[in-house]
């Protein structure tokens, strides 16, 4: 969900989603930036949190592992 198009039309998405009848949505981010998208769409009720890094892209890997701890009670996956 953290995905410029699906950002540009979230709430959208977001109702497409639950009138098909998902009742838990997981969505990830990968690297710093896409983490923290994915810690702010988590806002909803129903959105899970997974985040994560590329073992090809570590840049910022530091600040990733800082969110984890951070946010560990929120996050239902890491990769």
């Amino acid at each position: 969900m953290t995905a410029p198009e699906l950002i540009s039309n979230l709430s959208e998405v977001i109702e497409s989603s639950l009138k098909s009848g998902l009742k838990f949505i997981v969505t990830s981010g990968l690297g710093y930036e896409d983490c923290l998208k994915a810690l702010e769409i988590s806002d909803y009720k129903f959105i899970y949190p997974s985040l994560g890094i590329a073992p090809y892209d570590l840049e910022g890997y530091e600040e990733v592992l800082s969110l984890i701890e951070k946010e560990r009670k929120r996050i239902v996956a890491i990769g």
